[in-house]
């Protein structure tokens, strides 16, 4: 391969000299004709012992080579400024040796020695091959192109031999150091051989209008079926070669001076709009308000079938990243459900911050389902849980106790369905409020009033525009980009009220700049007046506010005790008036949402609205939760 190798890099070498010597300022296609002649490195690859009609005794051959000549005629017709379409035909020659090399112990002179025989196959196919191309130019001298490749009407014949290699002295039992010659026809040859082709090539002018083109170029041919019927065999090819082009000379058209100056200016309009009407004139609102989000602790660790490992879902930290933990908020996630996979970390840091409290960890079996009989596992899951507290978090084995519960068929009623028996793969975390108390987080959302603002950009002149954009910021903060190619639409809108834009209290400016197709570009601004309403305005001025505070509220069936009471306590010092959402009809849910009236004022309204469950059921967590309520409630701004 070597050789190749080197044949290759000169042939590039030649190609660019001639490339740097003629250089080619008309890129226009058109139709060509012409012939190419040049050769081909043959790689073939193969996995067979033997061709039918020449029995060896190799045990196997996987690799050949040869050189074969290239020489063909070829049209080509335009498609496009930059896209033609070829067919080539030219003589196809897919000759080579395929050689395998077979290591046997022979005796010479009472010594055991390694014999190398080589086992050769010479081969000699020929046929006509035709090639369908899509020819890209992607510049002045480079051109592209791919297709595929045709060899039909194939015969051949074949020449195979063994022959001693080493040791230097000695013969075959023939008193020959060659045997097994044997000389034929090939059999089973395929009517049509298909390869993949791509390539290069190089457009070099050989006079000045054009009209005769040296091509060289540079392809590669991946064979995708086999030369022969019955056998592993297929052919690829390097083809390098030098076409010669003829195409007709390019007419030039007489051009009249009319050459006008373009001209491109654009402007914009801003209107607030409120999904409904159009309020031109007025100023846009932005209201700040203040959001909480209770989170409520799943106190169970799911496990894997016949696993004990704790599962690659849950966040589990290493000791040095346990150092620079210095509270929890870094694991509150913006649903209950994401922080639910840092339970473990919640929990160890929560049994740090508080030495004197103790859990009980409670391995869930039962006696129905598989995992019965291995009445070793549910411990270790536990005993792992408690594992990772101690070395991570430093935990003293001494705060953690470890029990089985084992669910009794009576308690389950049935045999239990695919997803119940995940439900009970689970360890159960008993322990204090102070442990198992929701986690908290405070967010502020931005309001604006009207929530979008239309914009209706205009553009004269005579210059095609290309492509626009519309930047709408406010000071640094980039609230939308928007952008697009061709002539400008009628209108455009963003939407003030995505949750990912914070507003200010500053004007906000848009921007339009409008791309001509010759280079030039124009542009225009206007600016819309904003006002800020924010939570610390509304608590100097002693203003009313509504805060949502948004929690589940886990069913009675899950053995969370200390959500309810601690939610009570985090809810009382909002509670003004709520509206209560139940994503469940679940008996338990409901008796706790009525429960929480109790730490309500007399103007405390209740409501139960069915909707969707909040997540999907692909996991017992998911199920878990989604027994659950949001409640939503208004409120003095605190």
């Amino acid at each position: 391969m070597s050789m190749y190798k080197h044949i290759i890099l000169l042939y590039f070498i030649f190609i660019i000299s001639i490339v740097n010597v003629h250089a080619q300022t008309d890129t226009t296609i058109r139709f060509r004709f012409g012939g190419i002649l040049g050769t081909s490195i043959l790689l073939h690859t193969t996995n067979f012992q033997s061709l039918p009609g020449f029995p060896t005794c190799c045990p196997q051959f996987h690799s050949g080579s040869g050189f074969a000549p290239a020489a063909g005629i070829f049209i080509e017709i335009p498609l496009s400024e930059h896209i033609s379409h070829s067919l080539r035909a030219s003589l196809s020659d897919l000759s080579g040796t395929i050689i395998a090399t077979e290591i046997q112990p022979v005796i010479v002179s009472s010594v055991l020695r390694n014999a190398r025989i080589s086992h050769q196959i010479n081969t000699s196919i020929k046929g006509i091959g035709f090639e369908p191309l899509i020819n890209f130019r992607a510049s002045n001298q480079l051109g592209l192109f791919a297709g595929f490749r045709f060899d039909m009407g194939l015969s051949g014949s074949a020449t195979t031999k063994e022959e001693l290699i080493e040791p230097e002295t000695g013969t075959f039992e023939n008193g020959s150091r060659i045997r097994n010659v044997q000389e034929g026809s090939l059999i089973g040859l395929q009517p049509v051989v298909v390869s993949a082709l791509g390539g290069m090539r190089f457009h070099v002018p050989l006079n000045t209008d054009n009209s005769l083109i040296m091509l060289p170029e540079l392809s590669f041919a991946f064979g995708l079926s086999h030369v022969t019927g019955g056998d592993d065999w297929r052919v690829h090819a390097f083809r390098f070669g030098i076409g010669i082009a003829f195409q007709a000379p390019k007419i030039e058209s007489i051009k009249l001076n009319t050459t006008v100056t373009p001209t491109l200016a654009t402007s914009i309009v801003a209107v607030p709009y409120d999904g409904i009407r159009e309020q031109p004139g007025l100023p846009v609102s932005i209201i700040e308000n203040k959001t909480v989000s209770i989170q409520p602790i799943l106190p169970m660790i799911f496990f894997e079938q016949n696993n004990d490992a704790l599962p690659s879902k849950y966040r589990l930290l290493s000791t040095s990243e346990v150092s620079n933990t210095i509270d929890t908020t870094q694991f509150i996630g913006n649903t209950a459900l994401e922080s639910y996979y840092s339970i473990l970390n919640i929990i160890g840091y929560r049994l740090r911050a508080y030495s004197s409290e103790t859990i009980t960890l409670v391995a869930v079996t039962t006696t129905l389902h598989e995992e019965a009989k291995t009445t070793s596992l549910p411990l270790q899951r536990a005993e792992n849980v408690s594992r990772y507290l101690q070395q991570v978090w430093g935990i003293d084995k001494k705060r953690i106790v470890i029990t089985v519960r084992t669910i009794p068929e009576s308690e389950t009623g049935k045999l239990l369905s695919k997803e119940e028996r995940a439900d009970y793969r689970r360890v159960e975390i008993q322990a204090s409020n102070i442990i198992l108390s929701p986690l908290i987080r405070n967010d502020y959302l931005w309001q604006s009033s009207p929530r979008f603002l239309r914009f209706r950009p205009t553009s004269v002149g005579t210059e095609l525009i290309d492509r626009w954009e519309l930047a709408v910021r406010q000071m640094n903060n980039t609230i939308k980009v928007l952008s697009g190619n061709g002539e400008l639409p009628l209108r455009l809108q963003v939407d003030l009220g995505d949750e990912d834009i914070r507003l200010t209290d500053q004007p906000i400016v848009a921007n339009l700049i409008v791309y001509g197709k010759g280079g030039i570009a124009a542009s225009d601004n206007i600016t819309i007046s904003s006002r800020l309403q924010s939570v610390k305005d509304k608590k100097l001025n002693n203003i009313q506010d509504t805060i949502t505070i948004q929690t589940l509220v886990l069913s009675n069936t899950i053995p969370n005790t200390a959500t309810t009471s601690s939610l009570s306590n985090t809810i009382k010092p909002f509670l003004l008036d709520a509206g209560l959402v139940s994503m469940s009809d679940d008996k338990s849910v409901n008796d706790i949402l009525q429960s929480l009236k109790s730490v309500s004022s007399d103007s405390y309204s209740f409501t139960t609205i069915p909707v969707a469950a909040p997540y999907s059921n692909y996991s017992p967590e998911s199920r878990f939760y989604n027994k659950s309520a949001t409640i939503i409630i208004k409120t003095w701004n605190k």
